[in-house]
């Protein structure tokens, strides 16, 4: 009788509608990303605690996927929605303004005098569903100059490397694509 009532919920486990949440990051942020005020002060930890359904809101400034390692990058899980141009104050994401609370997302992790120690990709997005999404970013800083010989994020990309079944979109409201070739698609 156990294993008859257990069936059903597992098989009903997929179709349960969990809470989406909003996780906030902010630099110097040192909470649980609940809130602007607990906001996380890691885009990666944030990335990493998010969950298809989730969103990440990433208030401005600069963000690095790592400070030594050209092999990080940020990778956005599938169904979540990462969106920068945040103050740090708003309420919903109507209120951002990406034009004046820019959020760069850089692989500069090395001397700014060269692109040599950069990471080799910025940003990577696999598996991507339909509620993927990444927008009010600035991407800078890539530098895919691997010689490995197959197409991986540290020999193809730079900026962004798309290893997805999804796409890019552009929207009206999102910044048009400035470097096409910095975009790389598995």
């Amino acid at each position: 009788m156990k294993q008859r009532l257990l069936l059903p919920f597992v098989l009903l486990l997929p179709f349960l509608n969990l809470q989406a949440r909003v996780l906030f990051v902010r630099h110097g942020g040192m909470g649980d990303g609940s809130s602007w005020q607990s906001a996380l002060g890691s885009l990666q930890l944030a990335l990493s605690k998010a969950r298809m359904g989730d969103e990440v809101w990433v208030a401005s400034g600069t963000y690095v996927p790592s400070q030594n390692d050209r092999n990080a990058s940020f990778v956005i899980p599938s169904g979540v929605k990462v969106l920068g141009g945040f103050s740090g104050k708003e309420t919903s994401v109507s209120q951002r303004d990406f034009t004046v609370n820019r959020t760069i997302l850089s692989g500069e992790i090395g001397s700014p005098a060269t692109t040599e120690d950069n990471s080799f990709t910025v940003v990577v997005v696999r598996n991507a569903t339909e509620g993927t999404l990444l927008d009010g970013f600035e991407i800078s800083g890539g530098n895919a100059n691997n010689s490995v010989r197959e197409i991986t994020p540290s020999n193809c990309g730079g900026g962004l490397f798309n290893d997805a079944t999804g796409g890019i979109r552009s929207e009206e409201h999102t910044s048009e694509l400035q470097s096409p070739e910095a975009i790389s698609y598995a």
